[in-house]
């Protein structure tokens, strides 16, 4: 597996370092991505982030004692948490299940990767996708959300969702189909969001469900896409009457109920459309 080792730092990575490890591995999944970080009066230690045996999305971290590709690890642990790692780069965390601390007496060594079916992998994810769009086929946006629902009840991880129409409900004299304006949205949408979120076809619309994202940072992104979208539409000449408009809601601000949450974002895209407003948000 390549390793792409990153400047160190002089401090233990802070939640914005590492969620940009974590933007990294997911963009070059088959690298492991190595931070070096300075503890203090401490050896220097590097954490590293990668997806490269991700199944469900979730990057695996590990804790080394060393600079060197050979120095002991210390632990490791599958987790989209960033709060966890923080607390477990710090040391202030207990030995939790899914845990393994390695190089210590009676820990049987971790054997050699098994073979990854690249293949298989590729022809099961083109099921899933759409190759118009790049976006998740129709149904899979309520797969992802529960998924996520699902994890919030675990970890408390919040998670937030957007519900993004490319046209008013009302637009007449189209240029292009409907089917056409939302394969052009969802290609912007799917080149400029993370990897870590989930980009689907939701009922003639694009569903985003925004892993680890609060009410605000969800409200953002919606707002960065559809300014992107209106800017290239101008460029591009795609389409006169494009006016896309979103509705936002997040857990835990929303409610503990995936069906809420969707139909928050629902009640706050009508409200966009009503009030001729690119976005509003669940509050």
């Amino acid at each position: 597996m390549d390793r792409t080792k990153l400047a160190k730092i002089a401090n233990l990575p802070d939640h914005f370092v590492l969620r940009s490890l974590v933007e990294m591995a997911s963009m070059i999944r088959s690298s492991l991505i190595a931070l070096p970080f300075e503890k203090p009066n401490a050896p220097t230690q590097v954490v590293t982030c990668t997806f490269a045996f991700a199944t469900t999305n979730i990057p695996r971290w590990c804790l080394y004692a060393g600079e060197n590709e050979d120095a002991p690890v210390i632990w490791t642990k599958d987790s989209a948490d960033l709060a966890e790692m923080s607390a477990l780069l710090a040391g202030g965390a207990p030995l939790e299940p899914g845990l393994e601390r390695r190089n210590q007496p009676n820990v049987t060594a971790l054997p050699e990767p098994a073979v990854f079916d690249q293949n298989s992998f590729d022809a099961f994810y083109k099921k899933m996708v759409d190759s118009n769009s790049g976006m998740f086929a129709e149904g899979s946006f309520y797969w992802f959300l529960a998924q996520e629902f699902h994890r919030y009840q675990r970890t408390k991880l919040g998670f937030g969702i957007v519900i993004l129409a490319p046209v008013g409900e009302s637009a007449q004299g189209l240029t292009h189909s409907r089917e056409d304006i939302l394969a052009w949205l969802g290609r912007i949408v799917v080149s400029e969001v993370r990897k870590l979120d989930y980009i689907c076809h939701f009922n003639g619309m694009i569903g985003m469900v925004l892993a680890g994202s609060s009410l605000e940072e969800s409200e953002t992104c919606a707002q960065r896409i559809i300014e992107i979208a209106m800017v290239r539409n101008q460029s591009q000449r795609f389409e006169e009457l494009l006016r896309p408009y979103a509705g936002v809601a997040a857990i835990p601000q929303t409610c503990e109920h995936p069906g809420i949450i969707i139909a928050a974002a629902q009640k706050c895209l009508a409200n966009s459309m009503a009030s001729n407003s690119a976005v509003t948000a669940f509050r």
